[in-house]
């Protein structure tokens, strides 16, 4: 898995045919998905929650900007 994330990284931020500023933009959207990625971590299901769609199926993921945009409608400021 990390070559691959390796090789995609290489590839957006190496394209030679956009400009400087969406190469920046690109580096800043990678890491935001590497800081998400990273604080993937699956809680422990509560008391008595089993079966399909229960809570424990799911991971909470927390970055820095969904923790400023908490309180917002959409996230967006």
């Amino acid at each position: 898995m990390e070559s691959i994330l390796r090789e995609v990284c290489e590839r957006v931020l190496e394209d030679t045919s956009i400009s400087r500023e969406k190469a920046e933009l690109r580096a800043v959207a990678l890491q935001l998905l590497g800081e998400a990625y990273m604080s993937v971590k699956k809680e422990e299901p509560a008391a008595g929650s089993k079966g399909f769609g229960s809570d424990s199926e799911y991971v909470r993921v927390d970055t820095k900007s969904s923790s400023r945009a908490k309180g917002t409608q959409d996230g967006r400021r």
